[in-house]
């Protein structure tokens, strides 16, 4: 028997469509069947999330711990995040049973941040308490949120937030994505309105009329991977080509007909137009950058946890990849034995630790080696195949920003020993001057540089003594979910 599609749902209702197969990049012959949204699809979503009921925050909230409850996933959803994204199925489970523990969470932190306001589809913010208050309200009409496949968790980190402030959503879902299916079937049995989350895939390569009709029927827009390529396929829309000449500077108007016969091909200027499809909404951004971390000491327990998270997630945009290390007289060596003594497998086997990972990605790590070999020590990096490799750690003293400025989707670890905490702090935000990193970790810092170090890093987070992986889901990379999509106004008591 043929296997069925994963349905589109659209106000409560799994439908079945004409189907398109998302090919997996790693097991030859593996493959997952989505039903293709049609234009009709489209139109129903955005119809139900405009009608959709809005309950209460502390409705909502309950609605949450009853998803939490209700969430269920199967061997096969896990079987197939493995097989899509290539990550070890032992790391690829704890992921998806992570989403309940979101689903409880979640809504009691941004409970506590801002109390909801009689119990109305409002939240408070105090100025000078007794004085002033703001009253938030969540952003008026839905958001259109178009997620990756390389992570499971990525749907239940936008749908917890949107449903806790009650802003109605429609998730377009990677077709790689298996858990975003599980995800809205247990909001829907936690109570939420039927109409209030809609999930719908549209077949990737050129991108659909469909994406640019639900962008402009939305006022929120989220989206996740780096800017220059979401803005390059998602945000803007062609519209043909303009061209003018320049003119001569004469006294009177040129004949056209003559001016378009006799004008040279430098006069001529065409440029390429485009609509932008993100002006006046609410955009929240869920990018990547390079997250670091500042050590001090021996290879202990937590630091170990650490350097398995820069390599079994090397496709999450959390995992730490840059390390600067004061103090840590054979810290490089031993760090490179124990990276050394992962199993290299197959991701399906409960025993791999590193699994597989896009040709691409790994070329492009091989390139950057040998590029710098000069400015490098590497130890491990044997490439295994295509799509394998041992985990890779490099050392520099110099600048090498191919590895100690940008996040690379790869089993690598670039390190630096510095003299101080300060130092090494130095050396984190001259790697990234403009754009703040995501999140730094600094583990065994003395107590007492901790403040220091915390005020003076070029990070929109600073973790102590946890991996960066460990970031709660209500803020990533400036973007405070909650503060972003709630609309403030003065209350004078």
């Amino acid at each position: 028997m043929k296997d069925m599609p994963t349905p589109l749902l659209i106000g409560g209702r799994e439908i079945l469509r004409e189907s398109f197969a998302a090919i997996s990049p790693f097991y030859l012959g593996y493959s997952r069947l989505v039903s293709k949204a049609s234009p009709l699809d489209a139109a129903a979503a955005i119809g139900c999330a405009r009608q959709a009921q809005i309950a209460s925050p502390a409705s909502r909230k309950a609605m949450l711990q009853q998803a939490a409850d209700a969430f269920t996933w199967s061997d096969a959803d896990v079987e197939c995040t493995v097989r899509m994204t290539g990550m070890p199925i032992q790391q690829v489970a704890a992921m998806y049973a992570e989403i309940p523990t979101w689903l409880r969470a979640v809504p009691q932190i941004l409970e506590e941040r801002f109390p909801p306001y009689q119990d109305q589809n409002t939240f408070t913010g105090s100025l000078q308490p007794g004085v002033a208050d703001r009253l938030l309200n969540p952003s008026p009409g839905f958001c259109y949120a178009i997620t990756p496949g390389n992570d499971p968790r990525a749907c239940a980190l936008l749908a917890i937030n949107l449903c806790y402030l009650g802003i109605p959503f429609i998730l377009r879902a990677s077709a790689r994505d298996a858990a975003a299916l599980p995800l809205l079937r247990a909001l829907l049995a936690g109570g939420f309105d039927p109409n209030f989350c809609s999930l719908l895939f549209l077949e990737p390569g050129a991108v659909s009329p469909l994406h640019f009709k639900l962008l402009d029927a939305c006022q929120v827009v989220w989206t996740f991977g780096p800017r220059w390529l979401v803005d390059s396929r998602l945000r803007y829309e062609p519209q043909g080509q303009r061209a003018w000449i320049e003119l001569p500077q004469e006294s009177e108007a040129p004949d056209p007909a003559s001016l378009l016969r006799s004008a040279a091909p430098s006069q001529v200027q065409v440029e390429q137009a485009r609509q932008d499809h993100f002006e006046g909404k609410i955009v929240l951004r869920h990018e990547s950058t390079n997250c670091a971390a500042i050590t001090y000491g021996s290879l202990d327990e937590r630091l170990r946890s650490m350097l398995y998270q820069a390599i079994a997630y090397p496709l999450g945009c959390t995992a730490t990849k840059s390390v600067m290390v004061v103090e840590g007289d054979g810290w490089l060596h031993t760090a490179a034995d124990w990276l050394g003594e992962l199993v290299v497998g197959d991701p399906l086997d409960p025993k791999t630790q590193v699994g597989y990972i896009d040709p691409k990605s790994l070329d492009t790590l091989q390139r950057l080696a040998h590029v710098n070999r000069l400015r490098l020590q590497v130890f491990g990096g044997e490439r295994l195949s295509q799509i394998q490799a041992r985990p890779m750690l490099v050392a520099s003293q110099e600048e090498v920003p191919d590895f100690f400025s940008q996040e690379i989707p790869a089993y690598v670890l670039a390190t630096q020993t510095c003299p101080s905490v300060e130092a090494a702090v130095e050396r984190i935000n001259s790697y990234t001057p403009d754009q703040p990193r995501l999140a730094v970790s600094l583990y065994n810092l003395p107590s007492q540089t901790i403040p220091w170090a915390a005020s003076r890093l070029h990070a929109h987070a600073v973790l102590v003594d946890q991996p960066t992986t460990r970031m709660l889901p209500v803020f990533h990379e400036g973007n405070d979910y909650a503060a972003s999509l709630l609309v403030a106004r003065m209350l004078i008591q």
